[in-house]
């Protein structure tokens, strides 16, 4: 188990079932959150980032400075004994450089359009960090150093 779930494939099964399994679970205003795509349309979401962003996390400065993206590994440790430790097998370490699927918005549910494939340490540091509070960082960094407003 801990071979196939270290190929590319593998890991990103395991990824997406995670995703299917949490959003069971989750409610949001009382109603259950539902996955809102299959393995074959998540993995081409995957697919389709790579050819952009190579193995590289998305979260960065855009595709015309890869340079600058952190890159993503896929490695999944463990002696395949099933664990219920964040959705990681028995045994198995976090490991931040790995693939972290998230949502970009996460006020929405998990959709293709929503989804990001950066990494475990990226997701760590924005999970706390809304979208609406990026808005208002990117429109008070634009008022004071873009515009020139004073406080």
């Amino acid at each position: 188990m801990t071979k196939y779930n270290n190929t590319e494939k593998g890991y990103l099964k395991e990824r997406y079932q995670g995703l299917t399994k949490k959003n069971r679970y989750q409610k949001r205003n009382g109603q259950p959150i539902k996955c809102y795509f299959t393995f074959d349309e998540f993995f081409a979401a995957w697919e389709k980032h790579k050819s952009t962003y190579e193995m590289k996390s998305a979260w960065g400065p855009g595709v015309d400075h890869l340079e600058q993206h952190l890159p993503i590994t896929m490695i999944q440790k463990g002696d395949g004994t099933p664990g219920t430790r964040g959705g990681r097998r028995k045994g198995a370490k976090s490991i931040s450089s790995n693939l972290s699927v998230d949502r970009l918005d996460s006020s929405k549910p998990y959709t293709i359009q929503n989804l990001i494939f950066i990494r475990g340490d990226e997701n760590s540091r924005k999970k706390n960090t809304t979208y609406e509070d990026c808005k208002i960082q990117m429109r008070l960094h634009e008022e004071r150093f873009i515009n020139m407003e004073s406080i």
